[in-house]
């Protein structure tokens, strides 16, 4: 059966207009190919596993599509599988600015990455530069600190005092701030200060922290970390919820209105919430005298021109309502 096979494609060959439609297909099999493949996405690895399991899902799921638009009686079920043995189980998402696969860390990973920061900021390994703040010096690492921190970035970016020293003096600024924002840089966040000045939770210790909140947002303005002041309106604005009526707050209202300016809006827009929330504030003595030093009574008085007014807690003696 081979010889008679091998016959029959000898005597086709032998045919005169046979082998230009071999040479013709010869000639189109390489383009063919290489369209082919520019069709599938760019890799410098193409059969690496991510991508042979995305190029496969892909495929299965444009047939489903195809045949179903087609109304043909051929069909593939929703619970066909659409990836191949060895498609990586780590969470993945498509990015798409250019199509590739984006891995997203686990939570046991991010952990470890935590854990082994806070592990550099208290044993101090591998630090090469210190920040100094009156008498509390701090050994931190410039690869973790100056991409998050411009102030720092530009410190070290030419030949400073600060660069030759490898060292930064805040002794300016407030020494607990100073505290709380190298511990936000290794943590992602800041704990709560006890009347002691030790750090520890908000659940531990009931006493209000406003004013921290207010002076750390100062800090966090001056070394530009935008992403500390967001966190230190937020933690100001919920503890302002139960701690209002705390002569905290009046200090607060005094820091913030004295170390900003008048177009960094967001703390100061806090403190105004607040006092629109709660209006008897004004009925206190040290409240009115403070309006009257600072710029508060015009952010107050364009806050309720902008809201419309809200209602006080104060019955008109002639029809009742609060006004």
């Amino acid at each position: 059966m081979i010889r008679l096979a091998v016959d029959i494609l000898q005597r086709v060959i032998d045919q005169p207009c046979v082998l230009p439609i071999l040479d013709l297909f010869l000639l189109i099999l390489p383009r063919w190919l290489f369209t082919l493949m520019s069709d599938e996405e760019a890799c410098d690895d193409p059969w690496a596993p991510s991508k042979v399991a995305h190029k496969t899902s892909k495929s299965v799921m444009s047939k489903k599509k195809k045949l179903k638009k087609k109304g043909s009686s051929l069909y593939i079920p929703d619970d066909t599988p659409t990836s191949i043995i060895g498609e990586p189980s780590v969470d993945t998402e498509m990015d798409a600015s250019d199509g590739t696969i984006a891995f997203q860390p686990t939570t046991e990973s991010t952990s470890e990455l935590l854990s082994s920061l806070q592990t550099l900021q208290f044993n101090g390994e591998y630090a090469d530069f210190s920040i100094k703040c009156c008498d509390d010096t701090y050994q931190v690492h410039k690869a973790i600190i100056c991409p998050r921190a411009p102030f720092f970035r530009a410190a070290f970016g030419n030949s400073t005092k600060e660069c030759e020293a490898a060292e930064v003096d805040l002794s300016e600024h407030d020494p607990t701030s100073v505290r709380l924002m190298v511990y936000y840089l290794y943590n992602l966040d800041y704990p709560h200060v006890k009347l002691d000045g030790s750090l520890g939770n908000h659940t531990s210790s009931n006493n209000s922290n406003l004013s921290h909140h207010c002076r750390l947002y100062a800090l966090a303005d001056f070394c530009q970390m935008n992403t500390l002041k967001t966190l230190t309106v937020d933690k100001f604005k919920k503890e302002a919820e139960t701690h209002w009526n705390d002569p905290d707050f009046f200090e607060a209202i005094q820091f913030v209105y004295s170390a900003t300016v008048s177009t960094d809006r967001s703390m100061r827009d806090a403190v105004v919430g607040v006092m629109m929330a709660h209006r008897t504030l004004l009925d206190r003595q040290e409240f009115k005298d403070l309006v009257k030093e600072i710029d508060l009574a015009y952010e107050l008085l364009m806050r309720m021109h902008e809201t419309g007014g809200i209602k006080g807690t104060r019955n008109c003696r002639y029809c009742g309502q609060l006004y």
